[in-house]
């Protein structure tokens, strides 16, 4: 069975283990993955409290959910307003896929 979270404008996604904290973030229609660099965080300043690791899309609509399908981590971007209820490579693509172990 698939899992997923949705990641929207306004609707980061934090994950962190120890003192590592990252965050998936949407920033226009673009998909950010952010690391914190010090103690302030994401509540400083881009570049010295936080920085973005990776940027992925652009192209769609700035709807991305991601999960765990198939024995795989997935990372999706909705293409068009159908999005995640369409049809894989015509409403929704994946962008990201990494085999779990």
């Amino acid at each position: 069975m698939a899992q997923y979270t949705q990641i929207t404008v306004g609707d980061p996604l934090s994950l962190s283990r120890n003192t590592l904290i990252f965050r998936y973030d949407v920033r226009g229609t673009t998909l950010y993955l952010d690391q914190t660099l010090s103690t302030t965080g994401f509540s400083g300043t881009e570049g010295v409290d936080w920085g973005s690791v990776m940027a992925y899309g652009g192209g769609g609509t700035g709807v991305f959910r991601v999960g765990a399908r198939g024995g795989y981590f997935c990372l999706d971007e909705a293409l068009d307003a159908t999005g995640f209820s369409g049809v894989e490579d015509v409403n929704w693509q994946t962008i990201e896929k990494d085999k779990l172990q």
